[in-house]
């Protein structure tokens, strides 16, 4: 087991997915978790398998992994955030926030976790929760444009429009050239009444596309 384990490991790292593949579905068949006791980290053998379900779009693979791969390591706040993410992916919003929610509050300094809550909540269109996540996620992250769009989106549909501009203009800021946020200003700005700001941001959309 420890050798196949190793085998898995390093054609992981060597891009080789089939070859890892191979190797750690052996050395853990229908994973069987007691095989790996022997291991420095019990839990590596399924978190690789989940990444390479990930990457092939097998999201219920994926999900049964990550759930071995937590019940040897239940407190890897990163495992967590793929289980969330796989529930996601698989149209369970409810399993996701039921994966999150207690560790991003334990965690509030984990971005990535704080991130995947806001997603979890939105997915499940509890737009105030997920504002709150996706505000501590920007508060960590602040250049990170893509957060700052997430939360535009949770801040309009929870209603509060001011924060969603404010948001969005940030984003702008910190990425002049990404279409989608420039066109998400324009739209708030246009159902906002303000059609003449509305109509020079979609021409900077425009010329950016």
């Amino acid at each position: 087991v420890v050798m196949l384990c190793d085998l898995g490991r390093l054609a992981y790292q060597l891009g080789d997915v089939t070859t890892a593949r191979s190797a750690l579905e052996e050395a853990v068949p229908a994973g069987v978790s007691s095989r790996l006791a022997a291991l420095d980290d019990p839990a590596l053998p399924f978190t690789l398998l989940g990444a390479i379900y990930e990457q092939s779009a097998e999201h219920a693979a994926a999900l049964a992994a990550y759930k071995h791969a937590i019940a040897l390591a239940p407190s890897r706040s990163d495992l967590c955030v793929r289980l969330g993410l796989c529930c996601l992916a698989l149209g369970q919003p409810e399993a996701a926030i039921a994966a999150l929610r207690d560790v991003a509050e334990r965690d509030l300094d984990n971005i990535a976790l704080q991130k995947a809550m806001g997603q979890a909540y939105a997915s499940a269109q509890l737009w105030d929760e997920a504002l709150l996540a996706l505000e501590q996620a920007s508060r960590l992250a602040p250049d990170d444009h893509h957060t700052l769009q997430e939360l535009a989106n949770a801040a309009r549909r929870a209603g509060n429009k001011s924060r969603a501009a404010d948001a969005l203009r940030q984003a702008v800021e910190l990425a002049p050239e990404d279409v989608n946020c420039l066109r998400d200003l324009a739209d708030l700005l246009a159902a906002d009444g303000k059609h003449a700001d509305a109509r020079a941001i979609y021409l900077k959309a425009h010329q950016a596309a």
